[in-house]
């Protein structure tokens, strides 16, 4: 999969909406199941034991959890796309000039 330039199986990702998965931190009100993350766990429990590649943790535990912080209607909207498996979260971090090494931070000073 990873020679082909996929980062998951779009078919499984499919399967997994249907059975309410993507949704399983998502409002009632959103689409989703409102489960918690006790079963959020579970599912990411069993779908370790196979190694299954998909975005459930960045998508459905991580960017549900951060917009359900959010009470807008756009992050309602957004909390309806995964419930749905519409679209898939990445976790980004910025670590700035934290990355440089020593040298270049010597370097910039002068």
């Amino acid at each position: 999969m990873r020679d082909a330039g996929e980062t998951h199986d779009a078919k499984l990702w499919g399967e997994m909406a249907a059975m309410g998965w993507t949704g399983v931190l998502v409002p009632e009100d959103a689409g989703g199941s409102d489960m918690g993350h006790a079963a959020a766990g579970i599912l990411a429990e069993e779908m370790g034991k196979t190694l299954v590649t998909s975005p459930f943790l960045s998508t459905a535990v991580i960017a549900a959890t951060a917009l359900r912080q959010v009470a807008t209607d756009r992050s309602k909207a957004a909390l309806g796309q995964i419930a749905e498996g519409k679209v898939i979260y990445a976790l980004a971090i910025d670590e700035g000039h934290r990355t440089r090494s020593r040298r270049d931070r010597v370097a910039s000073c002068g």
